[in-house]
């Protein structure tokens, strides 16, 4: 499962709503694992995730 995939089924569990948006976002930040360019990798990702499923639900409601 690729990261962005791991995003979409963290979204789809949760809710593509704002709370879930700033959660994910800011565990992302304060991973003292990841160096600053994985952050904005992991964030970008995310995004894309976070788009592509608003995308979907925008299509089915």
């Amino acid at each position: 499962m690729s990261n962005k995939e791991f995003y979409m089924q963290m979204f789809q569990d949760s809710g593509y709503n704002d709370m879930t948006y700033k959660v994910i976002s800011q565990s992302i930040l304060g991973d003292p694992g990841l160096n600053e360019q994985q952050k904005i990798e992991q964030l970008e990702q995310m995004n894309e995730a976070y788009e592509q499923g608003t995308n979907v639900e925008n299509t089915y409601s």
